[in-house]
């Protein structure tokens, strides 16, 4: 699956579960991806500052160079096994503020698969390793 369609299959599912209005549940949902224009990814970001969307799934465009201190939960949904890779995902989440000092991070496994599998333990092992669980 492309990470587009992964994007794309996540947001869906995410309405899916939401018993809401297409216009409200776009409001506190978002999907960024590279042809989302530079404007439009800024406004999102904003918005994701102030808490007036909830949640935004992130193709790799926003895998480096995105700061947004208030973000308290991290939804790692691409797997893979880089450490640095996790730790730029999982980093959005641990900047602390003067309003917040934890953040919860969602891991998705995956059991279908021995590489899935052993990617995600490298991933817990990573979590243990930094106290993070």
């Amino acid at each position: 699956m492309s990470k587009i369609a992964h994007g794309e299959n996540l947001i869906s599912c995410a309405y899916d579960i939401c018993n809401i209005s297409k216009r409200e549940f776009n409001s506190y949902f978002r999907f960024i991806q590279g042809k989302t224009t530079s404007d439009e990814r800024n406004l999102v970001k904003e918005a994701l500052k102030s808490k007036k969307t909830s949640c935004v799934i992130a193709t790799t465009i926003w895998c480096e160079g995105i700061d947004i201190p208030s973000l308290d939960c991290v939804i790692n949904a691409a797997g893979g096994k880089s450490e640095i890779r996790t730790l730029q995902v999982i980093g959005r989440g641990l900047r602390k503020t003067d309003t917040k000092d934890t953040v919860i991070i969602v891991d998705i496994f995956d059991p279908h698969s021995h590489h899935l599998i052993r990617h995600f333990g490298e991933r817990l092992d990573l979590y243990f390793k930094n106290n993070w669980i």
